[in-house]
């Protein structure tokens, strides 16, 4: 799996949440998101080591309740099974947090980078296949989304590459 460099300061240190269930044992990557995110290798209740993601809001307008409420609304009904499953959610400093499972896999935006357009053309046909399949979940059993904007995503060439290989992709 790609590691990716820490590119910013966090605006809470993982390292300093007082967890319930989970002891971070090392800092493994950082993926670009709005929010602050760090896949980390922890201990989970005091057992087995594995990687997972621990996600810190930025500002309020991430909704994390909503992203958490949504998440289990999928788990507990068995919905769809390729979801991150929620490890331990809370609050520090005035700012939420969530700490998911890690599911294997690349993201998609790496995947385009570095291959070719017959490929790429079947990884868009499984991306839409799993799409219609959450799709097709009822709508009402989720909260009404809010409308938010992404202020600190990282303006990297490597972003713009992306964008022009998949744009001829869509219609």
């Amino acid at each position: 799996m790609k590691i990716y460099e820490k590119w910013r300061e966090f605006k809470t240190n993982p390292e300093d949440i007082n967890f319930k269930r989970v002891k971070i044992l090392k800092q493994v990557s950082f993926p670009h998101c709005g929010n602050d995110v760090v896949e980390c290798e922890c201990e989970i209740d005091n057992s087995s080591s594995d990687n997972v993601f621990i996600k810190i809001e930025r500002s309020s307008r991430a909704a994390f309740e909503i992203e958490a409420k949504n998440l289990k609304i999928l788990q507990t009904n068995n919905y769809y099974s390729k979801i991150p499953k929620i490890i331990e959610e809370g609050n520090v400093n005035g700012n939420k947090y969530l700490v998911l499972t890690k599911i294997l896999g690349e993201r998609l935006s790496d995947i385009f980078l570095k291959t070719k357009d017959k490929i790429k053309i079947e990884y868009l046909v499984k991306y839409g296949q799993e799409l219609a399949k959450i799709h097709n979940i009822e709508a009402n059993l989720f909260p009404k989304a809010r409308q938010r904007s992404i202020n600190d995503y990282p303006n990297v060439l490597k972003y713009k590459e992306f964008d022009s290989a998949i744009s001829p992709y869509i219609t």
